[in-house]
Parts: structure tokens; C-alpha cells; sequence
């Protein structure tokens, strides 16, 4: 009995060693930028380190430590490493304010999950994945903000969260099914249904001269990845058999 109470001490405290151990593995700063969305297989993949020197940042600094590590994440694993090499000699970057540096990692290509370790500084880059569809779930969200967008039409559960219910915006007289021109505001024989599309930022109007460049946008991205467009986005006309 008491070897087995010593063995679950033990136990525990291995679990808290190895937990405090991978916490301080990740140890993410600001200044080792990496992309938020991840990373494509075959895609070019480069860590950008920063040292601000003008800008509202100007009072921090960071220098970078020669060792740089790709690590996979739950394990800690060493997947790749290699120095950082200082962009433009050196030079502050006129935009940013800062100087910087690249860590390449384009050679990992194995999916999963990773950080950029700096050894010296004992300081990481946030999590991101490497993955061929990496993509995907930021293309699919960004499709659905067309339809939170919409005027003139209820968002109703299953198609977005209980806590974004909201009923039909400018349903009532006067409002875009019943929209009579400048020239004869108020006369119903000249009303022209004008319902759907967004509003330009807050203003409630539509111009069409701004939903223009939204849809020919959409439509040259499916011109030239239409396997990416799904019809399973999560909007009323998902499974129409025309992508969302």
C-alpha cells in the first residue's frame, strides 16, 4: 500500500514537471511572427523576428538569439533548426519601424502543429499548423460573412449561433421591397422590390457601385479555385448543389 501511494506521488509529480516543461517551451512573445492562419504543405513558410526603433513601440527591443527551432507541438520535438538571417543588412524597415530578421522553415512540410523556439532567449512564436487545408476554415467563415451581411433577411439558428439571432432588418413601409424613387417618393404604383444585398459600412444604403467589386471578387476567387468553394458553408442555400 505504501509503495503504491510513494508511485502515485511520484506519478503526479512527473505530470506537474512535464507540465510546467512543455509551458515553458511555449512561451510566446511579440516579437517572432508567424502567419495566423498556418501554413500550406508546399507553401513558402518564414518566421519574422522584429526589433523595434521607431513607432509606439520604440522603448522594447529584442535581439535575436543564433539558434532557431521549428518544434512540433504537443511533443517539443525538433523538427528543424537553423539561424536567423537579418533582413536588408540591418537596416530599419521605413514602414514598421523596426529591423528584422527571417527564420526559414520552408523544408518542414509533415502536417501538424508547431511553434518557432528562440534557444538563447527561451522565447517562442505563438501555435500554428502546416497543413494542405489550412485554408479552408478561414475561407468557409469568410464566405459566411456575406450572409451575416445580408439586409432584409432573418438569421435564424441552424445558420448562426443563438447569440447572432436577428431578425429581418428594413422590412416595413417605405423600406427595400416597397422603394419608390426620389422622383415619386410616396406613390405605391412606382414601388420596386430592391430587398437583399449589404449595407455600405453603417449608413444602411446600398450602392451598387460598391457590392460591384465584392461580387466580381467572388467570382474571379471560384474562376480560379472553384474547388475550394464549397456548398456546405452553413448558409440556407448550402446543399443546392451550387456552391455557397
Amino acid at each position: 500500500m505504501l509503495m503504491r501511494i510513494l508511485f502515485s506521488g511520484f506519478s503526479l509529480l512527473l505530470f506537474v514537471f512535464q507540465a510546467i516543461s512543455v509551458t515553458a517551451q511555449v512561451n510566446p512573445t511579440g516579437f517572432i511572427h508567424v502567419d495566423q492562419f498556418g501554413y500550406q504543405t508546399e507553401d513558402e513558410k518564414v518566421a519574422v523576428i522584429s526589433d523595434p526603433h521607431v513607432g509606439f513601440n520604440s522603448g522594447d527591443s529584442f535581439q535575436p538569439g543564433s539558434v532557431y527551432e521549428l518544434r512540433s507541438w504537443p511533443s517539443n520535438t525538433v523538427v528543424f533548426s537553423g539561424a536567423p538571417s537579418i533582413w536588408n543588412n540591418g537596416a530599419i524597415h521605413s514602414g514598421s519601424g523596426d529591423k528584422g530578421w527571417w527564420f526559414d522553415f520552408s523544408s518542414v512540410k509533415q502536417a501538424g502543429e508547431y511553434y518557432v523556439f528562440d534557444v538563447q532567449n527561451q522565447v517562442s512564436s505563438s501555435l500554428f499548423r502546416i497543413d494542405e487545408h489550412v485554408y479552408q476554415e478561414v475561407l468557409e467563415q469568410a464566405v459566411r460573412v456575406f450572409f451575416y451581411q445580408r439586409i432584409n433577411f432573418a438569421k435564424n439558428s441552424p445558420y448562426v449561433d443563438q447569440a447572432w439571432v436577428d431578425g429581418a432588418a428594413f422590412e416595413g413601409a417605405d423600406q427595400d421591397r416597397f422603394a419608390t424613387s426620389r422622383w415619386s417618393k410616396g406613390d405605391p404604383s412606382t414601388a420596386l422590390d430592391l430587398h437583399g444585398g449589404w449595407m455600405d459600412a453603417g449608413d444602411y444604403n446600398k450602392y451598387t457601385t460598391f457590392a460591384r467589386e465584392a461580387v466580381l471578387h467572388l467570382l474571379q476567387a471560384y474562376d480560379q479555385a472553384p474547388d475550394v468553394f464549397t456548398d456546405a458553408t452553413g448558409i440556407p442555400e448550402s446543399g443546392n448543389g451550387i456552391p455557397d
